[in-house]
């Protein structure tokens, strides 16, 4: 649950972290919630498609709104 963990982290404490590395995990929280953090998101290639598709659309709404999310 490392991942979704770090989601929460970040979700929770704002302003806490300078940045964010969460690995196979989906964010848990608005996407305001992850616009003043850089975050690099990875997922495997054996993981579910949930978190795949989810990270694809979480990467687009948080880079429209004006935050920086890759995901890799």
């Amino acid at each position: 649950m490392g991942g979704n963990g770090t989601w929460d982290m970040v979700s929770r404490y704002p302003g806490f972290f300078s940045a964010a590395v969460p690995v196979s995990g989906c964010p848990n929280a608005g996407v305001e919630k992850y616009l003043d953090i850089p975050i690099r998101s990875y997922v495997g290639s054996s993981e579910s498609s949930r978190y795949k598709d989810c990270n694809t659309k979480y990467a687009q709404q948080i880079n429209n709104s004006g935050g920086n999310m890759q995901y890799i």
